[in-house]
């Protein structure tokens, strides 16, 4: 493990940011920029909730009753891109991050990129490299479960491909297939719902977010308790007990002790 150069081969980020917050990009890109970290920003102001009625019948199929405006334009945002990477692209993976994400832990990583990569699952279509969740979060290596949230993923070629051939009609996409096998309350069509669940995704913790950054853009206010409980999580983990386990033990799931590597954001 080469740990003064734990990014050698860390992919390139494509981040998604509104075009009116600034604060966001700038906050993003200082970080990418200090970890020396390659980047693109992704626009996603061109399907704005507010002007829906420009873009919605262009490019919607189906029924999205159920589906929040700000959340079709968020999917369109991100299938428009992948469709984009997919045909100009030939890499072999993609990474793909919101605008809020805290990479401060980056700090506490006992292991490089490389090691992380010859250490996930032979079979994983999505690594989600950091996730939050109203009940516990197990700080290992592990299947994606269902109360977790969206977070960076890393998803392979052929993923995307998948995801692309779901949801693309002609030139339109399509929201309402089910995929998993529970219930998403209508939310289909959403981020958070189809590129976790619509192959094989493992999750690793090592990415939070900054929950004091707003998400009042959208015309309300998130609420994002289980954010703030989920970063503090995540700070007592790597600042206080990581160390207290091996790295054996960070990249296995179904081991004796993996109660002791939980911890509750109830």
């Amino acid at each position: 493990m080469n740990l003064k150069n734990k990014f050698k081969n860390f992919p390139h980020i494509y981040y998604f940011n509104l075009d009116n917050r600034q604060d966001r990009r700038k906050y993003m890109e200082d970080q990418f920029l200090y970890w020396k970290l390659d980047f693109t920003r992704v626009s996603g102001s061109q399907f704005l909730a507010s002007n829906i009625n420009e873009w919605g019948r262009k490019y919607i199929h189906g029924n999205v009753e159920k589906i929040p405006s700000y959340c079709l334009g968020n999917t369109i945002t991100h299938l428009e891109f992948l469709k984009k990477w997919y045909q100009t692209n030939d890499d072999e993976y993609v990474l793909l991050m919101e605008d809020d994400y805290d990479l401060n832990l980056f700090e506490y990583w006992n292991f490089d990129w490389d090691y992380l990569m010859n250490r996930i699952p032979y079979d994983w279509d999505c690594l989600q490299l950091g996730f939050e969740s109203k009940e516990f979060i197990p700080f290992f290596l592990h299947p994606k479960l269902r109360h977790t949230f969206y977070g960076p993923v890393l998803l392979t070629r052929d993923y995307v491909s998948k995801i692309l051939n779901i949801h693309c009609y002609g030139e339109k996409y399509v929201f309402d297939n089910k995929i998993a096998h529970h219930d998403f309350g209508g939310s289909y069509g959403t981020v958070d719902y189809f590129i976790g669940h619509t192959g094989r995704t493992y999750c690793i913790p090592l990415i939070t977010t900054n929950d004091d950054l707003t998400s009042s853009e959208y015309g309300l206010d998130i609420q994002r308790e289980h954010h703030e409980r989920s970063k503090c999580a995540y700070y007592w983990w790597w600042m206080r007990q990581h160390l207290k386990y091996t790295l054996d033990e960070f990249f296995t799931y179904g081991k004796p002790n993996d109660n002791k590597m939980v911890i509750s954001t109830l």
